[in-house]
């Protein structure tokens, strides 16, 4: 299988996008795939719970700034068959930064090129909810996209903008950029409005919409206080078996 990058994304704060991102990369890595997680969002959510710290030097913002090929800069975890490029908190001021650079879409793109980051199988870009260049870049640099989604009416509302930027930005500039999903995140079966927003994801998105899903549950928040993905802080808990379904269904998703 060719490296397979997927930007996991949503304009919206409270999507859950660090969330899916790395007990997705946790569950894909658990199943044999190596993996590279990128974290380019500024509140360093990722980095944390993968049990690294801030390290100018070494962080996705150092290579954004000096155009320095990624490969120099990804990092071991603690974990078989998952490495990680930390965020750090100068990203706040990054999109400034590389505005006045040439072809700043496409850097992430041009950074990712070396023989050394395609024996990755898979590539998760962790996005931080805005417009802005990074952001747009990630989407360029990867195959495809991964979108959660919260089940209430703000979390849904904002899902047309959304495709429609993919439409009008994005394949504008990566004529291989494809939606892989929507996945529904914080799903509460006892909500009755819970039915109610599944129906209109349905009818957005028909076949896009993962068949997995991952609902409520503490043991998210508590793996996050431990900083570590939820399979292993329990295996057995409910999210946990959700994020292998879903990792199960990626592969499916993205087979040549």
């Amino acid at each position: 299988m060719n490296t397979k990058i997927i930007s996991i994304s949503n304009f919206k704060g409270g999507a859950g996008k660090t969330t899916v991102a790395v007990n997705l990369s946790f569950a894909l890595s658990t199943l044999g795939h190596k993996v590279l997680i990128i974290d380019s969002d500024m509140q360093m959510n990722t980095t944390h719970t993968l049990g690294k710290t801030q390290d100018v030097s070494n962080s996705i913002y150092h290579a954004l700034t000096t155009e320095s090929s990624f490969k120099g800069y990804i990092q071991k975890t603690k974990y078989k068959n998952l490495d990680i490029i930390i965020s750090d908190y100068e990203m706040a001021y990054v999109d400034l930064e590389i505005f006045v650079k040439q072809q700043r879409e496409t850097l992430i793109k041009r950074l990712l090129v070396d023989d050394e980051i395609k024996n990755y199988d898979f590539i998760i870009l962790d996005t931080n909810p805005s417009l802005g260049l990074v952001t747009q870049n990630c989407l360029i640099a990867a195959n495809y996209v991964l979108v959660p989604v919260e089940l209430s009416k703000y979390g849904i509302q904002g899902l047309a903008t959304l495709t429609r930027y993919f439409e009008k930005a994005i394949k504008q500039i990566n004529k291989e950029f494809k939606l892989l999903g929507v996945v529904m995140n914080k799903v509460d079966n006892r909500k009755s409005v819970t039915i109610a927003g599944k129906e209109v994801i349905k009818k957005l998105f028909g076949d896009y919409l993962t068949d997995a899903f991952i609902s409520t549950d503490a043991n998210i928040e508590s793996a996050q206080w431990n900083d570590e993905p939820v399979l292993m802080y329990d295996k057995n808990s409910k999210s946990a078996k959700q994020f292998i379904n879903l990792a199960n269904e990626v592969i499916e998703r993205v087979k040549d």
